[in-house]
């Protein structure tokens, strides 16, 4: 992480105001995190030449453009989207 273990910095890009809230209130209420949220692509660019965040938590589907055009090398997934089907019963268990 870039600042001290116990208060890591989060950016989250939601277009959706209600997730974006949601989100913000969950993580913040951390011991010692601190969450910057932002709707949209272009506001998502700016906070990250302007911070210093360890984590960013992005929706890939914005409604002003899909996010993962915002990012400059492919990320992997670790939590498949909505949309995929299923993890196998072994794999939901081991995560």
């Amino acid at each position: 992480m870039s600042g001290s273990t116990s208060d890591p910095r989060i950016l989250i890009v939601e277009d959706d105001l209600d997730i974006n809230f949601l989100m913000k209130m969950v993580l913040e209420q951390q011991d010692h995190w601190h969450a910057t949220s932002v709707t949209c692509g272009a506001q998502a660019i700016e906070a990250w030449r302007n911070g210093n965040f360890d984590v960013i938590v992005m929706d890939l589907i914005l409604s002003h453009g899909h996010g993962d055009r915002h990012l400059s090398v492919p990320v992997p997934s670790l939590i498949p989207p909505p949309s995929s089907p299923p993890l196998p019963r072994s794999d939901r268990i081991a995560r």
